[in-house]
């Protein structure tokens, strides 16, 4: 919790993550898998006095969080199944709004992958409903007479509300054993918001369907051919409409057991629909890049000009950490109306 102020806000904060007060049950066969569940409790106590830092003060606030977590996880040699949940229980007493008890940031995720000897399918979905707050535009403070005429108290610059993300994808490989191979994926995001007093923060929903071929040139090189297309619908005031094709050449060399290098080129295409009209982006990339195999982990570099991506991913002992990074120069597209 951030400190307000000095002198008129006093803010204490107790977190008690009966930490990890999870009760983890695991049972375990040593050939086939097994099974682990995890229970966790945090509680976080919090009291703010004058939180707007108003004078005369505008009174005091006190919350109680309580979260409650459980995972499940399934391993075997061919199997892998994994669901979380979270959920939160928000007390909360101000002097100007009395006591009000709300569920807080719930959220879910499954995931699912089988492999066999020369194929591969995976299945992930989630949920989760996260409280926003963000700085609303300039034209929100603009009266009838043109005139910026900002709020006296500073919490009035900032929206608020509630953003919910639904999130499903899917992908199917066969001949992963084999010199020549293909996968198939599919992925559906929709995010949508409610009771939120930013006009920018509108819903979206975007589909992505891919294809890839692989072959095999030698142990040590590899050739790849993708294919992909996003479609994306907006619901803003010119009810927007993208959608996106490209195609990509991969090549990748070993020149150890770890360490691979990568070259890359790729053509894309972007159609844009606005209040009925459309327009047209496209460009075409050059990248180099590598892949490091880490201990239990990978990590992942692409740079060409005006583009630059990393990712890293790490597994764990129960579950994984990544990082992903991108930057891409728009002023390097060619468009075309």
């Amino acid at each position: 919790m951030a400190l307000r102020g000095a002198g008129l806000t006093k803010a204490l904060l107790i977190t008690t993550a009966l930490a990890m007060i999870g009760t983890a049950v695991a049972v375990t066969a040593e050939d086939a898998g097994g099974v682990r569940l995890t229970l966790g409790v945090s509680e976080r106590l919090e009291t703010i006095s004058n939180p707007g830092l108003s004078v005369p003060s505008s009174g005091s606030s006190n919350s109680a969080s309580t979260r409650l977590t459980f995972s499940l996880s399934s391993v075997t040699r061919t199997d892998s199944l994994s669901l979380k949940s979270d959920l939160g229980l928000v007390a909360r007493r101000t002097s100007a709004n009395g006591t009000e008890v709300d569920f807080d940031t719930p959220g879910l995720s499954l995931s699912y992958g089988r492999t066999a000897a020369n194929s591969s399918f995976s299945l992930n979905a989630s949920y989760s409903r996260d409280r926003i707050e963000t700085l609303l535009p300039l034209d929100s403070f603009i009266d009838d007479e043109g005139n910026i005429d900002l709020p006296e108290d500073p919490e009035d610059l900032f929206g608020t509300g509630f953003r919910e993300r639904m999130t499903l994808g899917t992908s199917l490989s066969i001949g992963t054993s084999s010199p020549f191979g293909l996968t198939f994926s599919a992925n559906q995001t929709e995010t949508r918001y409610s009771d939120v007093t930013d006009p920018d923060l509108v819903a979206k929903s975007s589909t992505t369907l891919g294809v890839t071929g692989r072959l095999r040139f030698s142990d040590l090189t590899t050739g790849t051919v993708s294919l992909s297309q996003t479609m994306s619908d907006t619901d803003d005031a010119v009810n927007t409409q993208e959608d996106t094709r490209s195609v990509t050449l991969g090549l990748s060399h070993a020149i150890s057991p770890t360490l691979s290098l990568t070259s890359k080129l790729s053509y894309s295409k972007k159609d844009t629909e606005k209040s009925g009209i459309t327009t047209s982006t496209d460009s075409t990339n050059v990248s180099l890049g590598f892949d490091y195999a880490l201990k239990d982990g990978s990590l992942a570099v692409d740079l060409g000009p005006g583009r630059a991506s990393l990712a890293w991913k790490q597994k764990l002992s129960n579950g994984a950490v990544s990082l992903s990074m991108s930057h891409v120069d728009d002023k390097l597209d060619d468009s075309k109306t």
